[in-house]
This record gives C-alpha cells, sequence and structure tokens, in this order.
C-alpha cells in the first residue's frame, strides 16, 4: 500500500473541495433560475400587441379612399410576461374588418371601440386579458358613389353646305349612367360631346368629354343628322308712299323683291295675297325705307329678304 504524506493528503483534500465548490455553485444557479422562471410565468404583467385591421365587405356605392390597413395598439394582461413579452410583441396579426353594417355617409366611417373589441378578443391567446386599445376609435376614409343618369348635351357647329337648312338630330343615347364621387355627381347636370361639326358627313361617332373622378359605361354616342334641301319664293312688289301728298303726283322709280326663302313644303303654305310694301321717306332725301306688310302671316321655319331695302320716289307738283 502506497503510503500518503500529511502535505499530498491535504492537496488532494484542497482539489476535492474545489470541484464540489462550483458543483454546489452551479447547483444553486439553476435551482435559482429555475425558481426566478417559475415566478415569472406565475406572474401577471401588462404588455402590448400591435395588430392591423383590414377593412372588407364595404357598403354599396362605397370604396376605400386609401387601402392600406389600420395600424392599433392592444393592451393585453397576461402571465409569463418577463419571458414572453419580447416574443409576443414581434407577432403582429391582421384582423379582418367588416364594413357592411355600416352607412357610406360623409368622408370617413367610425368603427367605435365595441365594435373594435369584439373583433381582437377571439384573436387573443390563452390567459390574456384585453386591458385597452389604442385608438379606441378608427375612422376610415371612404368615398361614397353615387349613379346618376346624366343627359348629354351637344357641342355642334353647324358648317351645312349652302342649299341645306339642319331639320333634326337624333343620337343614341341622349343620356347616360355614370358612377363617382357623390361630390362630384351631385354637380354635374350635363355631359357634353366633345366641340364637333356639322357639314358633309351626317352619320357620326361623337366622343363625349367625361369629367375627371367619373366612370362611365361607354365613352361615345352616335349622330345622325336630316337636313332639308332651301329653295326660294320670289314675289315682286309695287311700294306705296306713305304719307298724305294730297293731289301731288309721286313717282316710284322701282318695285322691290321679296324673297321667302324655306324648304318646298314651308313655301307651299305662304299665300302670296297677304303680302304688301310700303315706302317710308327718310326725312330730307328723296327716298324711302321699305317696309313689308304681313311678315305676321309667314310659316314658322320661312325666312325673308327684301331687295332693295331702300327706293328713290319723285313728287310733282
Amino acid at each position: 500500500m502506497k503510503s500518503t504524506t500529511p502535505k499530498a493528503w491535504f492537496e488532494n483534500l484542497s482539489k476535492r473541495s474545489a470541484a464540489l465548490d462550483w458543483k454546489v455553485l452551479l447547483a444553486c444557479i439553476g435551482i435559482s433560475s429555475l425558481i426566478w422562471l417559475l415566478g415569472s410565468l406565475s406572474s401577471e404583467g401588462e404588455f402590448t400587441l400591435h395588430y392591423e385591421f383590414q377593412a372588407s365587405d364595404l357598403p354599396q356605392q362605397c370604396e376605400l379612399f386609401d387601402d392600406k390597413n389600420i395600424p392599433i395598439e392592444i393592451f393585453v394582461k397576461s402571465k409569463g410576461i418577463s419571458v414572453l413579452s419580447k416574443w409576443v410583441e414581434r407577432d403582429k396579426k391582421v384582423i379582418p374588418l367588416p364594413l357592411s353594417t355600416f352607412k357610406c355617409e360623409g368622408k370617413n366611417i367610425s368603427i367605435p371601440s365595441r365594435r373594435l373589441l369584439s373583433l381582437i378578443t377571439p384573436h387573443l391567446e390563452e390567459g390574456q386579458t384585453l386591458m385597452r386599445i389604442s385608438p379606441d376609435t378608427i375612422l376610415i376614409p371612404v368615398l361614397r358613389k353615387l349613379v346618376n343618369k346624366i343627359p348629354i348635351t351637344l357641342q355642334v357647329e353647324n358648317k351645312l353646305p349652302v342649299g341645306l337648312r339642319l331639320e333634326s338630330i337624333v343620337f343614341s343615347p341622349d343620356s347616360l349612367p355614370l358612377e363617382g364621387d357623390a361630390a362630384i355627381m351631385n354637380q354635374l347636370k350635363t355631359i357634353n360631346t366633345v366641340p364637333f361639326e356639322l357639314s358633309d358627313t351626317l352619320e357620326l361617332e361623337i366622343e363625349l368629354d367625361i369629367p375627371s373622378g367619373v366612370v362611365a359605361a361607354q365613352t361615345s354616342i352616335t349622330l345622325k343628322a336630316k337636313t332639308q334641301a332651301i329653295e326660294k319664293l320670289d314675289l315682286e312688289l309695287s311700294p306705296t308712299l306713305n304719307g298724305d301728298y294730297g293731289k301731288r303726283e309721286v313717282i316710284l322709280l322701282s318695285t322691290c323683291t321679296l324673297s321667302f326663302i324655306g324648304t318646298k313644303e314651308e313655301l307651299k303654305r305662304i299665300n302670296t295675297n297677304k303680302f304688301s310694301a310700303v315706302l317710308d321717306p327718310i326725312p330730307g332725301k328723296n327716298s324711302g325705307e321699305i317696309r313689308i306688310i304681313g311678315l305676321e302671316n309667314l310659316p314658322d321655319g320661312v325666312g325673308h329678304l327684301i331687295s332693295p331695302s331702300e327706293m328713290a320716289f319723285l313728287i310733282k307738283e
């Protein structure tokens, strides 16, 4: 048996004590950590969840002004805050926010806290208690859409060839359903066509001038114009001098021509016996202006010309 000196025995004992001290220290640290962890998991603490609301199921005639999700902070109370809070805070959820039961009025849809809380609660983890939310009310910016039937107005310049007169214009459609923001639609009374000329071509497709921010089912109309040939009917008249000249002789130097302008059917309705001419003297001159009597008998749509418009005369003593 190997003998051990006292010095060696004490050295060996010191080494064993040092190893035992480290094991005891590590065991104590482990036990303390476990106690701290159990205490943390059993204690309550408040922390913040970062969620987002996503608007869906909008009411009729309503459109989102901005389709971005709406962030919201949710303050909850839960056990185990010391260990789990950092992981939970990174858990960002998107919660659908149905809007079909709300009215699309004004510029925003206001979602009260009661409605928000009812949507958030099902998304909380077991053991989490909802304390409050921020903001407690959400305003969702919207555009209220209207659909109105708006009449169409032609922006036309008549450049028909000489001898033709525009009788009628038929275009289809004569009104159009438009959809747009209520603020625009309430001020929109008519839709104009783009300016166009009516000349040789009588059947056209015309573009509409649709205002910005308005949606139309179509952007053009079809147009068909009907014309009539213009004719002229001449009536020669001998004017009488207006005034009382006693027994003096009045001599008019010429006759005048009254020309009626209209369609063949319109000219047929003219009774030429109802028209006469009078010469109204011009002061200080031996001439006068011709005035036609009976123009009130002209049919609608018939025009007239007088040639000449003035005439000379002589008075013999």
